[in-house]
């Protein structure tokens, strides 16, 4: 089985057209976080999703209390996932969208909290943990982390995310064996821009390893 590949925080369309001719299994934006310089608004995003083929998935990351806001303005033009950030007490299934939730990978914390997560989401996420930032940070963390994270919620599927690049890919996903890797800075040479050498060579790494050891 080959791993899936998620391109993130993508902010125009030429890059969307790019990383579809390459190969990526997965789209995603950002929304609801201003201080990101790959942060759109509802109507941006929209048009994205007006034009990508439906065979390519497509996520949008936020912040948990923006979903039911998000839902009215975007549809009927909505996103096959949801990827999720905060704590909320009460989390709605949404007809025809799965929900990723986002944990970070801090030792003290996140074992606790899959356990809880877990039952209510369709797929997690590990991303590295760094104070005051919900991602995008270009740092690894401890893959044994995820690699434990991704045995406990098996076989519910597991993202990898974090510091991803193409020099690293090929270690990351052998170590961990996950549904699918995030990636968003690892691609990049301008901030918000994806590379389209960087693009090919993550898509063509990480597609190199077989992970059906999986089961």
């Amino acid at each position: 089985m080959k791993v899936k590949v998620k391109i993130d925080g993508l902010t125009n369309l030429n890059d969307i057209n790019m990383v579809i001719d390459e190969g990526v299994d997965l789209i995603g934006f950002i929304t609801g976080f201003p201080e990101s310089p790959r942060n759109l608004n509802f109507e941006q995003i929209k048009l994205f999703l007006s034009q990508i083929p439906k065979h390519i998935f497509t996520v949008i990351a936020t912040k948990m209390e923006m979903v039911d806001d998000l839902i009215e303005k975007l549809n009927p033009e909505l996103p096959k996932f949801l990827q999720l950030y905060g704590e909320l007490s009460d989390v709605k299934q949404i007809q025809g969208i799965q929900q990723i939730k986002v944990l970070h990978a801090d030792p003290n914390t996140i074992f606790d909290k899959v356990k809880n997560d877990v039952k209510q989401f369709d797929i997690i996420l590990v991303d590295s943990s760094v104070k005051g930032q919900y991602g995008g940070t270009g740092i690894t963390h401890n893959w044994q982390i995820s690699k434990e994270i991704r045995d406990y919620i098996y076989p519910k599927p597991f993202i990898l995310a974090g510091g991803l690049t193409p020099n690293n890919i090929i270690q990351a996903v052998k170590k961990v064996k996950p549904y699918a890797v995030d990636v968003s800075s690892g691609v990049e040479t301008n901030l918000g821009f994806k590379d389209k050498i960087k693009v090919r060579d993550f898509i063509f790494n990480a597609k190199s390893i077989d992970t059906k050891t999986n089961d």
